[in-house]
């Protein structure tokens, strides 16, 4: 504590004492942040000193000691400023070499939160074009504009399946892989589910779902009742048509077969999430002579 107090009783001595080296000493807002930081900067004096000690005033109060850092620096970021104060800054010479090295006062500064980062302008350029556009299709849109769509090969060839099995009077068989309903994946296959099972509610076709997690049936489930119900086919909902078979994964893909070569649905679906298993279904399906 006794050597604590005669270092800053040195310091303060020193301050009000002519420096045997003066250098200016610049602090600025520090620009692009959420305020409460001032940046210091200085040019290195021909002989640093083994430390600096990094002093601050602000109106009604005496300089103080806010840091030590090494002797080698040009520059701080003084993140303890307020908001609002006028601060001033000195840099105070300790240890070898440091007797009598001070730096000028610095000029006032004061910390304030930045409005705009303009290190993100990039980002803002971006968001402002992306809301143009918007702006721009909706205007369109009011005007009565018809858009055209490429058509999606894959999806098309769904409904030519969907539309093979109506003519053969066979079922659909939908698989939505292997994974649990956190798989992006399985949430895809559901959003796809839906579109096949208005298809097949519409057309009267049998629709066979399987699932191999409880969470999967359970969406499965109400993805198909939902997508019956929009077609105006709620009379035709089975609770049969999603049926929960095992987590196991060759056990599940097992199930899968036997209903292939039970059933013999005219299109197998395999959409999802497929490892290992997926040549086991892709033969089996080729097998019963399904669309696949």
């Amino acid at each position: 504590m006794k050597k604590f107090a005669a270092w800053i009783l040195l310091l303060v001595l020193g301050a009000s004492s002519t420096p045997a080296f003066g250098f200016p000493l610049k602090a600025v807002d520090t620009p692009n942040d959420k305020g409460n930081d001032i940046t210091l900067s200085w040019p290195a004096p021909p002989h640093p000193p083994q430390q600096w000690v990094v002093l601050r005033v602000e109106p009604g109060k005496s300089f103080a000691a806010i840091d030590t850092i090494g002797g080698e620096l040009t520059g701080l970021t003084d993140e303890t400023a307020k908001n609002g104060v006028k601060y001033r800054y000195r840099l105070a010479g300790l240890g070898a070499g440091g007797a009598g090295l001070f730096s000028d006062y610095s000029q006032e500064a004061v910390a304030e939160p930045s409005w705009f980062d303009t290190g993100k302008l990039n980002v803002f350029i971006v968001i402002t074009l992306f809301l143009a556009l918007v702006l721009y299709y909706i205007g369109q849109a009011q005007r009565g504009k018809i858009w055209n769509f490429r058509p999606i090969a894959g999806l098309a060839a769904i409904e030519e399946a969907i539309g093979r099995s109506t003519e053969m009077g066979k079922g659909v068989l939908y698989v939505p892989g292997v994974q649990d309903i956190d798989d992006i994946q399985t949430i895809a296959s559901m959003i796809i589910l839906g579109n096949v099972a208005r298809m097949t509610a519409k057309y009267e076709t049998p629709l066979m779902v399987p699932a191999n997690s409880p969470a999967v049936y359970t969406v499965a489930d109400e993805v198909v009742k939902g997508a019956y119900s929009d077609v105006g086919r709620a009379d035709a909902y089975r609770s049969d048509l999603v049926r929960y078979i095992t987590s196991e994964q060759f056990a599940y893909v097992a199930a899968v077969n036997g209903m292939m070569l039970r059933e013999r649905p005219a299109a197998n679906l395999l959409l999802g999430a497929f490892f290992a298993e997926s040549l086991l279904l892709a033969e089996t399906g080729h097998e019963t002579g399904a669309i696949q």
